[in-house]
């Protein structure tokens, strides 16, 4: 993927990959400079880095994602 430095899709899809167990390789436009991640915790490393605003939005949409994805363990009697 390539990154311009300030998208949040591109690294909320770098997050969807890797807790698919993908790899991914990004491109930091901005650097000219190539990154391989390969778990959850280099994502987690890659964010810490952020600006703090930046940092918030993407943490914020991870979260919100996170929360829509979560399906009920048991079926509604209500439906």
């Amino acid at each position: 993927m390539i990154w311009d430095g300030n998208s949040i899709g591109t690294l909320l899809n770098v997050l969807r990959l890797l807790l698919q167990n993908k790899q991914v390789v990004l491109y930091f436009a901005t650097d000219k400079k190539f990154s391989e991640l390969r778990s959850y915790d280099q994502w987690l490393d890659l964010i810490k880095e952020l600006d703090v605003n930046l940092r918030a939005k993407v943490e914020h949409r991870a979260t919100l994602e996170d929360r829509s994805t979560v399906k009920p363990s048991q079926a509604s009697l209500f439906q």
